[in-house]
């Protein structure tokens, strides 16, 4: 094949099809509790054992929409789509699906396909009309359910009363519109202090937007934080876990979180024989993967629930205190295990000196390890 025509299909299909964080996939961070869901919600087939075929992909972005840790990027195609709606200026937005005849301000391969980030996104500017009609007679039908999920995280992060007046889901007994709504029902501080502004005015710069899988999730963040300037700023809801009483600051859910949303910091005062940390969670950056509550020894994150801010990147924060390791310094709460005596290794004593550190004593003096 010549380079040129190489280059051009190369081109094009990466452009048109998702790209995959590595890095970011639950399945790279761990093996024990394995991850199918983009393969599974695949109509073409095109991934599998976490590959995507360029060849065979359709550019739907399913598996972008489906992706627990958001480890997908969207293709160009797609999110080049989604950021020139975005720059539109409308009190009322129809979405359907290409099956459907009803002419819509945003058609997709299924709604199934559209993050409920976008949604939010549009709803901002005025009201939603989603056309939900014939989906359990397409042969996507089994993406419907993702679909709910996106209606139902739109409704937790706007709150039941304004999700009520915002969004307009036509089902199967539902009319469609067919005229746009009033602009009085819209917010009133978003139309007059932004009213003139398009999205593309909006959006991070590019040093400051990583285009990965959560990229609409970025300009959401983004927007909300222009509008808490305003003299009504907006409150809305993100659901992250909270750490429990039975968290002993260890870092496991630090290092292994996907989306970098737990930090722990090191507090600079303590008290006598303990040390302080600060377990923080970043709501915006939680996108409830359970890959934490999963790997945590101690069940020290509790479930993941909705909760209400008007700062989404502000981080919510437990303080947490615990004896500590005379050696590394690391947390070591109530830790029992074998204390190297004189003649061997001694069972059910307590050290200053956690098991990490007592593991590498007992390797160097073979007690465990000689044949």
């Amino acid at each position: 094949m010549p380079k040129l025509q190489k280059y051009v299909i190369n081109k094009l299909l990466f452009e048109n099809t998702p790209e995959l964080v590595r890095n970011q996939c639950l399945n790279s961070l761990q093996s024990k509790y394995p991850c199918t869901l983009c393969q599974e919600v695949c109509p073409s087939g095109a991934i599998v054992d976490g590959t995507l075929d360029p060849a065979v992909c359709i550019g739907c972005n399913s598996c972008v929409a489906v992706c627990p840790s958001q480890c997908l990027r969207p293709s160009k195609k797609f999110m080049a789509h989604m950021l020139e709606v975005l720059e539109q200026d409308k009190d009322h937005w129809v979405i359907s699906c290409e099956r459907q005849d009803y002419p819509a301000d945003l058609k997709l391969s299924c709604l199934g396909s559209l993050p409920w980030e976008i949604m939010a996104l549009l709803s901002l500017q005025g009201e939603l009309s989603p056309i939900q009609k014939d989906c359990a007679k397409c042969p996507r039908k089994e993406h419907l359910h993702q679909w709910e999920l996106s209606v139902e995280k739109l409704r937790a992060f706007w709150g039941e009363d304004t999700f009520a007046e915002k969004i307009h889901v036509c089902s199967e007994d539902t009319p469609v519109p067919h005229q746009t709504l009033s602009r009085r029902e819209a917010f009133t501080f978003l139309l007059t202090k932004f009213k003139n502004k398009t999205m593309s005015s909006l959006v991070l710069d590019d040093k400051s937007l990583d285009p990965d899988g959560s990229v609409y999730r970025q300009i959401l963040v983004y927007r909300l934080l222009q509008l808490q300037n305003s003299s009504d700023p907006l409150a809305s809801s993100w659901i992250f876990p909270t750490f429990t009483s039975t968290c002993t600051a260890c870092g496991i859910c630090v290092k292994i979180c996907p989306r970098q949303a737990l930090h722990r910091l090191e507090a600079a005062e303590h008290q006598p024989g303990t040390k302080t940390w600060y377990m923080a969670v970043v709501p915006w950056r939680c996108t409830n993967c359970g890959l934490c509550q999963r790997v945590c020894p101690r069940n020290g994150l509790g479930d993941c629930t909705y909760k209400r801010t008007q700062d989404p990147s502000r981080p919510s924060v437990t303080t947490i205190t615990a004896p500590f390791c005379r050696r590394c310094g690391e947390p070591m709460p109530g830790e029992t295990g074998p204390v190297l005596g004189e003649t061997g290794p001694v069972f059910g004593e307590t050290d200053d000196i956690c098991m990490f550190c007592k593991a590498e004593d007992i390797d160097h003096t073979k007690f465990f390890f000689d044949s």
